[in-house]
């Protein structure tokens, strides 16, 4: 079966089922020259369309086909701004769950994916669901797109990918993609231009697909709780609210000796050992029975939690806000696996931060004064957490405590979306009035479309200045007698 795209004008439906096509691809994006009369799609269109039976799918792509001027080459803050302008005009023709190709209209390479045009497609994602996002361009990208998941998914082994004859050396993308434009503006229907593309898969973007991303596990709730008294019962939630990925070990909400007065804050520790067993820290050893400390962190980085209530890990020693050589019934401690002297990872180190940020997060207290080292507070000679500068150690912390990861960058947009109030435009002669979002998107178009246009214009004086070497030459030669 066969499937037209245009953006001159809009054949009837009538005559496109004539031709024997099975439907259409139609833009929703804005026209960017006046010539595009089948920019965007309408309400009336759809609506005509279907009632032809036919099938319609959508593709979004405003700005020209270069590296310089293309849509994806904005990576991220593009992505995210156009999948939120397509969802409003499918909203606004009555597609409100289709999916939308984005076009990559011109010779990507490899490089240029990887470095921007891949962002773009994950902020799609990220707005419309993976299952609703699909590519338009050459054979290649379409694999890449395939082979970095970052479009929807259709059959094993095939992708929402609408692979276009230019710059594809004869590639179809027959075993991957949905859909091939195997001919280029041709008269079609109503004697109104048109693109030609071969199906692929019975589902080749017109209608919804099902979202078959696994459901993302909601992060526990947590809350500040400054001033609290007894034990914290809440330490796994909080961790896991910070990335933290968490073992219970049996019993430990029911392990301590006895209960905390006002938590105060968290002690880093280091186990003096790379291989510490989490029983150790949980059971004790024969000169010290256990509860040793509240938190284990082996180096693969994951916490275990070992008890709720109070633990002997402080020792001797004074710290400022703590109770002098009282610190267990103040603190919460985090032993890590480390002999002080081994490197520590990256990704546990990190977890260190997460697990100290969690807790000040919750105390509501600045690292500052809530995350001492051992060998800070210890008058016995301690000297963990080794190789940790503490004071750098506190900066990384405060930098969660003041970022928590559960803030997600979907709820901040979304309170942005939220501001009504209207403002008025700073044009000499305007009288406009904005919402900030809607600001936001058209100074995004109108920049692209003076990019577009200033490439356009360079192109042109180029030509020209070729154009004036090559008269000035015969003049210098008529002048010079023919010489």
């Amino acid at each position: 079966m066969t499937v037209i795209d245009f953006s001159a004008s809009f054949p009837s439906g009538a005559a496109i089922k004539r031709a024997g096509h099975e439907g259409v691809v139609a833009y929703i994006s804005p026209a960017r020259e006046n010539w595009m009369q089948a920019k965007p799609l309408t309400k009336a269109r759809v609506d005509e369309y279907r009632a032809a039976g036919l099938k319609i799918a959508v593709v979004w792509q405003y700005a020209a086909g270069t590296a310089q001027t293309s849509d994806v080459m904005r990576g991220a803050a593009g992505g995210r701004a156009d999948a939120e302008a397509a969802q409003k005009q499918l909203n606004a023709v009555g597609l409100a769950g289709h999916p939308v190709f984005f076009a990559c209209d011109f010779d990507i390479t490899l490089n240029q994916w990887n470095a921007t045009a891949v962002e773009y497609f994950k902020a799609a994602a990220g707005v419309l669901g993976k299952h609703r996002v699909g590519i338009y361009g050459h054979s290649r990208v379409v694999h890449w797109a395939m082979e970095d998941d970052v479009v929807a998914t259709v059959a094993p082994g095939r992708v929402l990918g609408w692979v276009t004859r230019s710059w594809s050396n004869g590639a179809t993308g027959s075993d991957y993609a949905v859909l091939y434009q195997r001919q280029h503006n041709v008269p079609g229907p109503d004697g109104v231009q048109i693109d030609i593309n071969d199906t692929y898969h019975q589902s080749w973007g017109h209608q919804p697909l099902t979202d078959t991303t696994p459901e993302t596990p909601q992060l526990p709730s947590v809350t500040k709780r400054p001033g609290w008294r007894g034990d914290p019962t809440w330490l796994a939630d909080a961790l896991r609210a910070f990335g933290v990925k968490v073992i219970e070990e049996p019993g430990w909400r029911n392990r301590g000796n006895g209960d905390f007065r006002d938590i105060r804050g968290i002690m880093a520790h280091h186990t003096g050992g790379d291989n510490t067993p989490t029983s150790l820290i949980r059971d004790g050893r024969s000169d010290l029975r256990g509860l040793l400390s509240q938190i284990h962190l082996p180096r693969d980085s994951v916490a275990h939690l070992t008890g709720v209530g109070v633990a002997w890990h402080a020792g001797r020693g004074s710290y400022k806000g703590l109770t002098t050589n009282d610190a267990n019934y103040e603190t919460i401690g985090v032993e890590a696996n480390s002999s002080g002297t081994s490197a520590w990872p990256a990704d546990m180190i990190d977890t260190y931060y997460r697990i100290c940020a969690a807790v000040c997060w919750v105390l509501d207290k600045p690292a500052q004064w809530a995350v001492p080292g051992h060998k800070e507070y210890s008058s016995d000679g301690k000297w963990d957490p080794g190789g940790i500068d503490m004071p750098a150690f506190r900066a990384r912390v405060q930098h969660y405590i003041d970022n928590p990861p559960f803030l997600a960058e979907e709820n901040i947009m979304s309170d942005f979306d939220k501001l009504t109030r209207t403002y008025p435009s700073r044009v000499e002669g305007s009288d406009v009035k904005l919402r900030p979002v809607d600001a936001l998107y058209m100074a995004d178009a109108n920049s692209f479309v003076a990019r577009a246009n200033t490439v356009e214009i360079i192109a042109a004086l180029r030509d020209n200045t070729e154009t004036l070497d090559r008269v000035e030459t015969k003049l210098d030669t008529l002048i010079n007698g023919g010489k």
